[in-house]
């Protein structure tokens, strides 16, 4: 029975299959982008003509990888005002509109 449990031990490991979890929600819920978002909309701005930009594509790349957990806008607009409220600088405004 040790030399069974020894094999499964070694097919499947708890502390490298949680690794990979927390893994997967780091990537999910990278921030980083908020640390550039004023130099994006600069760029993204230079030379445009008309109303200015206002949210960087950064952040409806990040938006795009949440809607499949959400698959609702109206749940991912109010993700939007709670990080607004954690992190000032993630939103000008508190909507999407």
């Amino acid at each position: 029975m040790k030399y069974k449990n020894e094999i499964m031990k070694n097919v499947f490991s708890w502390s490298e299959n949680n690794e990979k979890l927390v893994k997967r929600g780091e990537i999910l819920f990278d921030l980083n982008f908020v640390n550039t978002m004023e130099e994006e909309l600069k760029e993204m701005n230079k030379g445009k003509k008309g109303r200015p930009y206002k949210f960087p594509n950064s952040l409806f790349r990040f938006l795009a990888k949440l809607y499949p957990l959400f698959q609702n806008y109206r749940l991912l607009e109010g993700l939007c005002r709670k990080l607004n409220k954690v992190i000032p600088k993630f939103l000008a405004q508190s909507t999407l509109q």
